[in-house]
C-alpha cells in the first residue's frame, strides 16, 4: 500500500516527515487534477491512499480559526449549469459529481484528532476556483451543499481518485483542512502568519495517522 500527501503549497507540508511521499500540487483544480494523475499513474501498488491537506475557509458558522475539518465528501461549488436545469454543482452528463471519502480514514483521522486534543469536526469540503469573500455567497454554499468549508483542490483530487479506482487498483482518499478564515469574516487573520501554525497541525495529524493508517 502506498500513501501520498498532497497540498497546494510547500508551506502546508513543512511539518511532515520529509521521508514520506508528500507533493506540492499547486493552487486550483487543474493543478490538483494534473498532479494527482501524475502521482497515481506512477503508483504500482494495488492500493493507494491519497490525503489532500491544507487550509480552508469556514462555511459552517460554528467553526473557529484553527479548527480541523475532516472531509466526509466533496464536490465543485462553482460548477453551475443550472440554466440548463442541472442541479448546482452537477457536472452535466456525468454519473457522479459528488465524491464520498473513505469511511475508515474518516474514523481513524477523527480518533487521531481526539487523541491529539485538536478541535475537529467532519463534514463536506467544497471546492472551487474562487477565493470567496462575500459572506452571502459563503452562506449560499453552506446551505446548498451542506458545506463545512471551502477551498480550491479537494474535489479535483477526489474526482481523479474515483477515475483511477479499478479491480486492480484501489484508491482511497481523504481531505483534511485547517480553518484559516471564518464564514462571516469577523476574525480576519494574516494568512502568512497563520500558515506555520496550520502546517504544524497538519504535520501532527499526518505523522500520527501514518503510524497506523488503517
Amino acid at each position: 500500500m502506498s500513501i501520498h500527501i498532497l497540498a497546494a503549497m510547500a508551506e502546508e507540508l513543512a511539518a511532515i516527515d520529509p521521508s514520506l511521499s508528500a507533493h506540492k500540487i499547486g493552487v486550483g483544480k487543474v493543478n490538483a487534477a494534473l498532479a494527482t494523475c501524475g502521482v497515481l499513474a506512477q503508483d504500482a501498488d494495488a492500493e493507494s491512499i491519497v490525503l489532500v491537506v491544507g487550509t480552508a475557509a469556514a462555511c459552517d458558522p460554528s467553526l473557529k480559526i484553527g479548527d480541523v475539518v475532516i472531509a466526509t465528501g466533496t464536490g465543485h461549488h462553482d460548477m453551475d449549469v443550472t440554466a440548463l436545469n442541472f442541479a448546482p454543482g452537477q457536472i452535466p452528463f456525468e454519473e457522479k459529481w459528488f465524491w464520498k471519502s473513505d469511511e475508515r480514514l474518516v474514523q481513524h483521522t477523527t480518533a487521531v484528532c481526539q487523541e491529539l486534543g485538536l478541535r475537529h469536526s467532519t463534514g463536506h469540503i467544497l471546492t472551487g476556483d474562487q477565493f470567496v469573500t462575500d459572506p452571502a455567497r459563503v452562506a449560499w454554499i453552506h446551505e446548498t451543499f451542506g458545506a463545512a468549508c471551502i477551498e480550491m483542490e479537494t474535489a479535483a483530487v477526489a474526482q481523479v481518485c474515483h477515475r483511477f479506482n479499478s479491480s486492480r487498483h484501489t484508491v482511497r482518499w481523504l481531505g483534511i483542512r485547517v480553518i484559516s478564515d471564518l464564514a462571516d469574516k469577523s476574525a480576519p487573520v494574516d494568512f502568512q502568519t497563520f500558515l506555520p501554525q496550520a502546517a504544524q497541525t497538519i504535520g501532527r495529524i499526518i505523522n500520527a495517522l501514518l503510524n497506523n493508517p488503517g
